[in-house]
Parts: C-alpha cells; sequence; structure tokens
C-alpha cells in the first residue's frame, strides 16, 4: 500500500526555497485555497496528509506527478 511521503514535500519545499508562508499565499492567491502554516507544517510531520484537492495543487505548484508524493 502506498502512503504520502513527508520527506518528499519537505525536499520539494527546500528545493524551491519557499518558506510555509510563500506556499499558504500561493495556495490563496492562485487557488483560492486558505491553507494555513500550521497545516503545512502538520503535513511535513506525518501527522496529518494533504487531502487530494491539495496534492493535485502541490503537484502543479512543483511540476510533479501526483504519484511522486506517495511511496511504497
Amino acid at each position: 500500500m502506498k502512503t504520502f511521503n513527508k520527506n518528499f514535500l519537505r525536499i520539494l519545499i527546500i528545493d524551491k526555497n519557499f518558506s510555509y508562508q510563500r506556499l499558504c499565499n500561493i495556495f490563496k492567491n492562485k487557488y483560492g485555497k486558505n491553507i494555513t502554516k500550521s497545516s503545512i507544517s502538520l503535513w511535513l510531520k506525518g501527522k496529518t496528509k494533504p487531502n487530494i484537492d491539495n496534492l493535485l495543487i502541490l503537484s502543479e505548484i512543483f511540476n510533479v506527478s501526483l504519484d511522486s508524493f506517495f511511496q511504497e
């Protein structure tokens, strides 16, 4: 069963030099979604997972496939 790969998301955020706030702003300004910095933090800690809508947005923001966010 595939699970959400929090480390992959962390690498993408670091690679793009995005702050949590910048990522929140992209979600809000480009996609009309209110994502909090604490939500992103919880995703990266593995305490929660982004829903499918947010995963689709993340895949577009970082120009990666949706499947990239999952690992065996």
